[in-house]
């Protein structure tokens, strides 16, 4: 990730050839800890605010956080590898997108009821931001989230690695005010 963070803010693309091969190699090994393209591994939503004692994530599942990641980290080296023009990369990793965001939705999206696993503020935000929802549940996934905000008397739950995607989540969709 923070090799793709330094070239979005400096345009440097050298920073993405010194890190490719290490990046693949990262990307390598939560594949070879994936199972049907879905990543149990990891601490989860660390330090969210549930009925418990604050640790280990108590609302949203690690699978869902780690899968959600692991997602990002495919599109990321897709996008790397267009800028640093390895189009066999490219259409391997956009491949592999596509299928982590098909396990992904198929495990945790209720299309129903238009929520993410158990609806916690972590699992309705990260497939906003990351943009795993697919484009006719979008609309009401982000009513659904912010509803659940406001029904939590606009307190937050989410942990250390939710946060950040509840602030975005609600600042990209016109809810910066809650």
């Amino acid at each position: 990730i923070l090799p793709y963070q330094l070239f979005l803010w400096y345009g440097d693309t050298s920073i993405l050839k010194k890190s490719w091969n290490m990046m693949k190699g990262y990307f390598n090994y939560l594949s070879k800890k994936a199972v049907n393209y879905i990543l149990d591994y990891g601490l989860g939503d660390w330090y969210d605010l549930g009925p418990e004692k604050p640790g280990f994530s108590q609302l949203t599942p690690i699978a869902l956080t780690a899968t959600a990641t692991y997602f990002y980290d495919a599109c990321i080296l897709k996008n790397v590898a267009n800028v640093i023009r390895d189009n066999k990369a490219y259409i391997d990793y956009n491949n592999i997108c596509t299928k982590i965001k098909q396990a992904f939705n198929n495990r945790f999206f209720d299309s129903i009821r238009c929520i993410y696993s158990t609806g916690s503020q972590t699992a309705m935000a990260m497939p906003i931001v990351l943009n795993l929802v697919p484009e006719k549940y979008k609309d009401r996934v982000i009513k659904n989230f912010v509803d659940l905000i406001i029904k939590n008397n606009y307190s937050l739950t989410a942990g250390d690695i939710g946060f950040y995607y509840v602030l975005k989540a609600l600042a990209d969709n016109g809810y910066s005010e809650i």
